[in-house]
């Protein structure tokens, strides 16, 4: 029995699974890479905020206890006289073209990614952060600490780069406010304080990152199996077109560069 076309089909499945675990590991490194390079510029913007007099503020605070749509995890939650300032930090470089609901963000190599809009996602924060702590007013905050600029030099409103950082900080704390909302942001600020540092903070924090990991690694690993499925197929094609190459060659038959066109 001819054991070649069998060698082919394992050669063609080796690879296909081989380049699996090989994309499986860049992502990784990316995931590590981008985890590490999010850390410095939290770790940036808390320096930064302390320069603005942003003292009483709470980082990295997971909000809410239920079901994923209402909990959010905030970079930076600031205190002002009247109103809470939801901070999110990105740390990203490059010549940015903001949406309402994608920035397109280009290298200085060329290449050009699109991500989702930062100021939506902190809109969202701010809503979930409002709907726990009502009566309050939340700012929303988009501070950029990485090395990225605008193009045409147009920046959002609710963003702000480490140059305008104070000047948007000492808006928000300049807003009148009466007595009784005064009273009502210490009593809110009061309740999150305790929401924070009570003793099953770490373990909403490691709830949250679970249902996020489950959410969409489920998605990633509905990728990998597509992906597998799409290698394999063409691998198995390859495996026919050799095969019927391999048993032409045997039977002295050349097979003409016009017919591997029409099975493709």
């Amino acid at each position: 029995m001819d054991s070649t076309p069998i060698f082919l089909f394992a050669l063609s499945a080796i690879t296909a699974f081989g380049t699996g675990l090989y994309l499986k590991h860049t992502y990784a490194i990316s995931r590590r890479w981008s985890k590490a390079k999010g850390d410095e510029g939290e770790s940036y913007a808390s320096q930064l905020l302390d320069d603005v007099g942003c003292y009483d503020r709470l980082e990295g605070l997971v909000i809410g206890d239920g079901a994923l749509e209402t909990m959010a995890e905030v970079d930076a939650l600031v205190k002002a006289p009247a109103c809470l300032i939801n901070v999110e930090t990105k740390n990203w470089s490059g010549l940015i073209t903001p949406g309402e609901e994608f920035w397109e963000i280009e290298y200085a190599n060329g290449n050009k990614v699109t991500r989702k809009s930062p100021l939506r996602q902190a809109h969202r924060q701010s809503s979930v952060i409002a709907s726990h702590y009502p009566g309050v007013p939340v700012e929303t905050l988009v501070l950029m600490v990485g090395r990225a600029r605008f193009r045409d030099d147009y920046i959002p409103a609710g963003v702000c780069t480490k140059a305008t950082l104070g000047q948007e900080v000492r808006k928000m704390f300049a807003t009148e406010a009466t007595d009784l909302q005064k009273a009502a942001a210490d009593y809110q600020w009061a309740r999150i304080v305790d929401w924070a540092f009570d003793a099953k903070a770490d373990e909403r924090a490691e709830t949250y990152k679970e249902r996020l990991e489950r959410k969409y690694g489920q998605r990633r690993w509905e990728s990998w199996y597509r992906f597998a499925l799409y290698t394999i197929g063409l691998g198995m094609v390859a495996v026919l077109l050799l095969e019927q190459a391999y048993l032409a060659g045997r039977s002295g038959v050349t097979l003409p560069a016009r017919s591997f066109l029409d099975l493709l």
